[in-house]
This record gives structure tokens, C-alpha cells and sequence, in this order.
């Protein structure tokens, strides 16, 4: 999986350690952003390949970046990975409804990350 761009947006520092060790694992050297705002202001900088986007985060939230990152050309089809804690259906459903494409829980599983990536990345 080397050579793609991920954009990680993680608010939290141990998981942003933990996500970068883990794509690190696969070949994947992820740009960070902090928040949801910084996230939309690195896509309109650089094209990424697939965006791992929490939910809940401080400034701009991963849904509301989601829907903001869809609107800029070119990331009509990227991929845009949900990570959260709250792992019901009702979660689901908001992340798909703000497009996003799919959804990893957290505590990350390394190997459902790895999954997750392979299904998305070209």
C-alpha cells in the first residue's frame, strides 16, 4: 500500500500515535490534522488518496468536514473512512448520510483496518 496519500484526522493524540503505527504496518505514512477544520484546509492543499476521519472532534466535527470535503472538486469519490467509538447503526447511518464511505471502530482493529484499506485503496 505504499506511495498512497492518507490523510489522518484524529484529535487525539494516542490515537493519532496508534492509527500512525498501524498504517505505518501497512507501507502508509499519514499526513495528521488535528481537527475537522484542518482537515478541509489540507485537501484544498493536496489530493489524498483516502481520508481516516474521526467523528468526534473539537472545531469542526468529522461529519460536518466530510460533507465540506465532498463539495471540493475532485473528492467527489475519494474515500473518507469513519473512525469512532460509538459503533451502533445510528452512527453508521449519519457517517454514510455525510458521506463517508465506510466505518472502522475504535479501539482500531489492525486487522479490520487492513481490510478496510484494501477495499478502498486503488
Amino acid at each position: 500500500m505504499a506511495g498512497h496519500r492518507v490523510l489522518l484526522v484524529e484529535d487525539n493524540a494516542l490515537n493519532q500515535e496508534l492509527a500512525t503505527d498501524l498504517l505505518g504496518d501497512v507501507g502508509l505514512q499519514p499526513e495528521l490534522a488535528a481537527n475537522g477544520a484542518e482537515a478541509v484546509a489540507a485537501v484544498q492543499r493536496k489530493r489524498y488518496d483516502l481520508i481516516l476521519m474521526d467523528v468526534q472532534m473539537p472545531v469542526i466535527d468529522g461529519l460536518e468536514a466530510t460533507r465540506r470535503v465532498r463539495l471540493l472538486p475532485g473528492y467527489e469519490e475519494t474515500p473518507i473512512l469513519a473512525t469512532t467509538a460509538s459503533a451502533f447503526e445510528e452512527d453508521r447511518k449519519r457517517c454514510l448520510e455525510a458521506g463517508m464511505d465506510d466505518f472502522v471502530a475504535k479501539p482500531i482493529d489492525p486487522a479490520l483496518l487492513r481490510g478496510a484499506l484494501a477495499r478502498w485503496l486503488p
